[in-house]
C-alpha cells in the first residue's frame, strides 16, 4: 500500500479464519485499540501491525420432549465449548409414568445421558429420552400354599395379573376357589 492511501483491509474471502469464531475486523492492538470493522477503510500513515478481531460463535439447541412436557424450548451455547445439557429439573421435563434419562440427537445418531458432556457444533434439536418406570407387586397365597412371588410391571400400563395357578398357589381346603387378588390380607380393593 502507498503511504496516505485509504485502503480496504482484507475481509470476506481474504480474511483470516479461526474455528468457532467469526472474523469482525481489525484492531491496532491485540486486545483493544482502534477498531476497523470489515468493510471500513483504513488510512495508511506508516508501517502498521493490525490484529484480527474475533467474536465467538453461538448455536441454538432446541428441546423436544417426545411425549412429555417441559419448560425449556431452547438454549444458546458457545459453539465448540463443552457443556452439560439440562437435567430434568432444569428443563422441567415431565412424562407420566416415565423417568427422564437424557437427550438424543436423531440426526447425528447420538445420545447424551444426564451428566454427560455435550459439545454443540451447530444449531440442533435434541429429543428427551425416557425410561418407563417399573413397579413391583408381591403376591401372597393368603392362607393358601405356595411361596410369596414378586413380579415387575410397567407403571401405568394395563397388564394382566398372574393367576394363582401361574404362581403355584393352592388352598388345602378344596371348598376354596381362586377369584382374584385383593390389596390387603383381609379386604382392600379387589382385582378380579
Amino acid at each position: 500500500y502507498n503511504q496516505g492511501e485509504n485502503v480496504f483491509l482484507p475481509s470476506g474471502e481474504d480474511a483470516p479464519t479461526r474455528q468457532y469464531y467469526t472474523f469482525k475486523g481489525w484492531s491496532t492492538e491485540a486486545n483493544s485499540g482502534t477498531q476497523y470493522l470489515t468493510g471500513t477503510q483504513y488510512k495508511m500513515l506508516a508501517n502498521t501491525t493490525l490484529f484480527a478481531i474475533w467474536e465467538r460463535n453461538q448455536v441454538a439447541i432446541s428441546f423436544n420432549y417426545d411425549g412429555g412436557t417441559g419448560d425449556l424450548d431452547y438454549k444458546v451455547y458457545i459453539q465448540g465449548e463443552s457443556v452439560l445439557l439440562p437435567a430434568a429439573a432444569e428443563a422441567g421435563a415431565v412424562r407420566e409414568n416415565y423417568s427422564f434419562v437424557g437427550w438424543q440427537d436423531f440426526e447425528a445418531k447420538t445420545q447424551y445421558l444426564t451428566g454427560e458432556a455435550y459439545i454443540p457444533l451447530n444449531d440442533a434439536t435434541l429429543n428427551a429420552m425416557w425410561v418407563q418406570n417399573e413397579v413391583s407387586i408381591t403376591f401372597y397365597a393368603n392362607d393358601g400354599t405356595g411361596r410369596q412371588a414378586t413380579r415387575i410391571f410397567n407403571q401405568g400400563a394395563a397388564t394382566t395379573l398372574p393367576s394363582s395357578y401361574e404362581l403355584n398357589f393352592f388352598h388345602d381346603d378344596t371348598t376354596y376357589q381362586y377369584f382374584g387378588w385383593q390389596t390387603e390380607e383381609n379386604g382392600g380393593m379387589q382385582i378380579l
